[in-house]
């Protein structure tokens, strides 16, 4: 993979309810227009509550799809119900292409609340 495209973006999750379907998210990286060198081998969506312990492991074929390798194509899928308890969560996708190279593309905060109201 070639070090033209900025990785490691920081994004904040929209904020969710416990208990709720949370309709997941759909990421699409593009190398200044080009495709990457390697294929999408795989997938891993990490959410860690606030001590630094993992709430919640997402993996290809387990809460996430690669819709096109190619493409760099991939969907974290529907979580119903969303089963994390209220608080303030991060999170990291980290992908590895064919060529074995595994990078951290996706990152950020995620707040999960108890209810509509707080």
């Amino acid at each position: 993979m070639s070090n033209c495209c900025k990785q490691n973006l920081a994004f904040t999750l929209a904020n969710a309810i416990t208990g709720n379907t949370w309709n997941g998210i759909t990421l699409v990286l593009t190398s200044d227009g080009t495709t990457f060198d390697d294929d999408v081998a795989s997938v891993k969506f990490t959410v860690l509550d606030s001590a630094g312990a993992e709430s919640l492991a997402l993996t290809d074929g387990s809460g996430i799809t690669i819709n096109d390798a190619s493409t760099w194509d991939i969907t974290v899928d529907e979580i119903t119900p969303l089963t994390l308890t209220g608080g303030v969560y991060s999170y990291a996708m980290e992908i590895t292409d064919a060529g074995g190279v595994v990078r951290t593309w996706l990152a950020g905060t995620w707040r999960i609340t108890s209810d509509a109201v707080t």
